[in-house]
């Protein structure tokens, strides 16, 4: 996220791992201006107690320019979900975004829900920009989910269910309007829906937030699918076809460049890089002459970029 908003010492050598610093030089001989985005940005993790004391040991020596961090434990609030069956368990987790509307202070009107296993590839403020597209009661907005598997979920749920349903890794949240609605009881409605049909959640709160859009989709506003490109294993790339080019590569075509490139590569994949020897990932060749990647070069080249930050110091960072 930092290194999108050009928050990144490209003048020091320790931090030019690979291409990192070339990609945002002019004409690669200069550092570009530093041009820090307005306001600040503040990230609201959720997280139990012993997290969060080694996370505020790291930032508080971790000196971000305009980065505030707030921590929230999210324990207390299991309880309100104990009562869902989710397979497996711990997926039940991920349905305090369910919660976020209640969990956050009031004064946050905004805000954008991200899974952990995410990579930016764009400055994260074009995301926010989105809430500009909200229309009436345009409330939640969510990217198409990719892999064709999700649709056998909702046939089971929803008579003569058609389209692609979303997913729900990058969620924008109108945190206002949701407290203006009879939220909780929305999706405590589908939840129990699900429960009596299917006995058990098979995608946590992305089943949920479904059933809710096949009922109420004027609440629900389509963010492009870029925004959210999904590397599950059988994931249908042709769903929302790009190509991941670095910009320090020679491209023949611009506009392809511009309007094909993965703003939000999404990592729900069973097998995680941590999982994986990435000692000699940098040595892999992704050349290619084919103009949309296949879910295969997309995977390979997550991991080479994500070896690269991994790797990179957080001083580099600012």
């Amino acid at each position: 996220m930092m290194y999108y908003q050009k928050r990144f010492h490209c003048q020091q050598k320790r931090c030019c791992l690979v291409d990192l610093c070339q990609r945002i030089t002019n004409k690669n001989t200069e550092c570009l201006d530093k041009k820090l985005t307005n306001g600040a940005i503040t990230f609201h993790l959720l997280i139990d107690k012993s997290s969060r004391a080694k996370l505020q040991t790291i930032v508080k020596n971790w000196h971000l320019n305009k980065v505030n961090f707030e921590f929230y434990d999210y324990k207390p609030y299991l309880s309100k979900l104990n009562w869902i069956l989710s397979h497996p368990p711990a997926d039940i987790k991920s349905c305090t975004k369910l919660l976020l509307p209640e969990i956050l202070p009031s004064y946050v009107r905004q805000v954008i829900s991200l899974d952990v296993d995410l990579m930016l590839n764009a400055d994260i403020n074009e995301l926010w920009n989105r809430f500009r597209y909200f229309r009436g009661s345009q409330m939640i907005g969510l990217a198409i989910e990719q892999n064709p598997y999700f649709e056998s979920v909702m046939n089971s749920l929803v008579k003569n269910w058609k389209g692609y349903g979303y997913n729900t890794g990058v969620i924008l949240l109108n945190l206002a309007k949701l407290r203006s609605v009879p939220w909780n009881h929305l999706w405590m409605s589908a939840t129990k829906f699900i429960m009596r049909n299917m006995g058990y959640l098979k995608n946590a709160e992305q089943d949920i937030i479904n059933l809710i859009a096949s009922r109420n989709i004027e609440l629900f506003y389509e963010i492009p699918c870029e925004w959210n490109i999904q590397l599950s294993r059988g994931v249908e790339i042709r769903r929302c076809p790009v190509t991941w080019i670095t910009k320090n590569k020679q491209v023949n075509d611009e506009e392809l460049f511009y309007r094909n490139q993965p703003k939000i590569i999404h990592m729900n994949h069973q097998i995680k890089p941590e999982d994986i020897d990435l000692k000699n990932i940098l040595n892999i060749d992704l050349n290619t002459s084919d103009t949309i990647y296949n879910a295969d070069l997309l995977y390979k080249k997550y991991l080479k970029e994500y070896f690269k930050y991994r790797h990179v110091s957080r001083q580099c960072f600012y």
